[in-house]
């Protein structure tokens, strides 16, 4: 045969459309053949087990040239994902070779009753499982298990945690899981395919609880070891969903179930193929589980304070080669001090986006809810310095607020902020135009170091009965000495307030209550 198909080089290129409909350009080079778990192979040398290929790739003679000793009798099946399949040409097919013999998805599955898959030495095509991840994802993650001879517990008490137990959420959670009686399980956010699988096999959890994506790679090969393993995997997006879902260039997250700390984001989520998504605020943390801490005063605090750096980090990277429009930037400065701010929906109708994902145009939107996130907090500020405000935050803050302003160094979270709050007489939130039905830690956390939060109206406060919110929510930075001036006159209400909400929050809204609510979706036993 002289076909380009049977007579190829290393490096040979073909377009195909993955399954998203995006036109893809697939080589065969050397590096693009992996065993079953991804190590990489320079040739596959024939012994007395049997050969199961998983993607033939567009140029079939490709896998030929890695065979040592090649037999004639030797079993060889092959898989290929169908999308791939129905885009080869007749040629493609003529070039496999006779003696390899095809097998479907269903014979796959039925080739465990008179072929022992664990015997099997198992190589795979990789560019492809990026393209038809979600046919792949469920193939790989069910044979990965097999030769791991996993075997699934009845009954489990663990749940994975992605990253350490002194990050951000990761601590409280793994509090949480104590409370309720779940061993916490680390796994971290760079960890291998090999370290879950360990993992997996020795102790069989009852869940994979990640923050924001965080110990899933981006392919979703962790996600189908999990979903073949049958163990929930949970992804909590405590930010922008949409932001952290632009990272993805594969569909899997669809089938994960997804946690939004902004309900406002849930029909989107759904109408873009999301098949479980649910509100899930944040929480708060008892004082008693607050860490060591040998700086406990916090010096010559003004009558406000305010935790919070100007940006995220590495804004300028994910905003990248970004340009908002003149004209739209003009209508959301209008827009600041209205009942519709120009928060990240306004700016999604605006800029006529249609299409969240895989597309990153999103991030337009996202830029420009920040940037208006930014006018806002500066507002806000600037009106608090004129009657005292310390600020604890990133350098860029001198810049954009008074001259004589009291802005000192960041603080760490969990050793010297709840000592701000316990100590500053009034603490400030403004809500970010990126989660515009969303909470933020503070709406929790001052309130459980026995401190006293006046925040903007933000519609999140929903979640908490008027009579806790009527007098510390105002509409408008105006209000905010007049809201400041109430409470000086009145400490009675004050006071009443700060036991108030302290034992709601302990009442209804902690982490440990969260994690049961997961649990109780996931319909997992506590």
């Amino acid at each position: 045969m002289s076909s380009l198909y049977c007579n190829i080089t290393y490096n040979d290129r073909k377009v195909v459309f993955d399954e998203l409909g995006r036109k893809k350009t697939l080589a065969s080079g050397k590096d693009d053949f992996v065993d079953l778990f991804g190590n990489s192979i320079k040739q596959i040398s024939f012994d007395n087990h049997p050969i199961l290929l998983l993607g033939i790739g567009p140029f079939p003679n490709a896998w030929q040239q890695l065979f040592i000793n090649q037999e004639e009798n030797k079993k060889i099946f092959w898989i290929e994902s169908p999308l791939f399949e129905k885009q080869m040409p007749e040629e493609w097919h003529k070039c496999i070779p006779a003696h390899w013999k095809k097998i479907s998805l269903k014979e796959l599955l039925e080739l465990h009753t008179f072929l022992k898959l664990s015997d099997c030495r198992i190589y795979r095509y990789l560019p492809s499982y990026r393209l038809f991840s979600t046919f792949w994802g469920m193939v790989v993650g069910k044979l990965q298990l097999t030769h791991l001879n996993y075997a699934p517990s009845l009954s489990s008490s663990s749940i994975i945690l992605s990253g350490t137990e002194k990050e951000l959420l990761t601590y409280e959670l793994n509090i949480a899981c104590q409370q309720i009686g779940f061993t916490p399980l680390y796994f971290p956010h760079q960890g291998t395919l090999s370290q879950l699988c360990q993992i997996v096999k020795e102790q069989q959890p009852s869940l994979f609880l990640s923050i924001n994506l965080q110990g899933l790679d981006s392919e979703g090969y962790f996600f189908y070891l999990l979903q073949a393993a049958k163990i929930p995997v949970a992804i909590w997006l405590v930010d922008n969903p949409w932001h952290v879902l632009s990272k993805l260039r594969s569909p899997w997250w669809k089938e994960a179930t997804l946690f939004t700390t902004d309900h406002s984001f849930i029909y989107e989520l759904h109408k873009h193929g999301a098949q479980n998504v649910y509100a899930l605020p944040l929480a708060a943390w008892t004082k008693t589980l607050l860490p060591n801490s040998t700086n406990s005063t916090i010096h010559s605090l003004n009558p406000l304070v305010f935790i919070g750096n100007a940006s995220f980090p590495n804004k300028k990277k994910f905003f990248s080669g970004l340009q908002l429009p003149s004209s739209i930037i003009s209508q959301a400065k209008l827009q600041l001090n209205n009942n519709d701010p120009p928060h990240v929906h306004w700016w999604v109708k605006k800029l006529a986006i249609k299409q969240y994902w895989p597309d990153k145009k999103i991030r337009l939107a996202g830029l420009g809810a920040e940037e208006c996130s930014l006018l806002k907090r500066q507002l806000w500020l600037t009106i608090a310095a004129e009657k005292g405000l310390t600020l604890f935050g990133n350098p860029e803050w001198k810049y954009l607020l008074p001259p004589k302003t009291d802005v000192r160094s960041p603080i760490d979270y969990y050793k010297t902020v709840p000592h701000v709050y316990n100590q500053a007489k009034y603490t400030l939130n403004v809500t970010s135009l990126l989660l515009p039905k969303g909470l933020t830690q503070r709406h929790f956390d001052v309130w459980m170091f026995d401190g006293f939060l006046i925040t903007d109206a933000t519609p999140g406060l929903s979640l908490f009965p008027k009579e806790l919110t009527e007098f510390i929510a105002i509409q408008s930075a105006k209000d905010l000495h007049s809201c400041i001036e109430r409470f000086e006159k009145d400490t009675t209400l004050r006071l009443h307030l700060m036991h108030a909400w302290k034992k709601h929050l302990i009442d209804f809204h902690l982490y440990s209550n969260r994690l049961q609510n997961i649990l109780s979706l996931l319909q997992i036993n506590i």
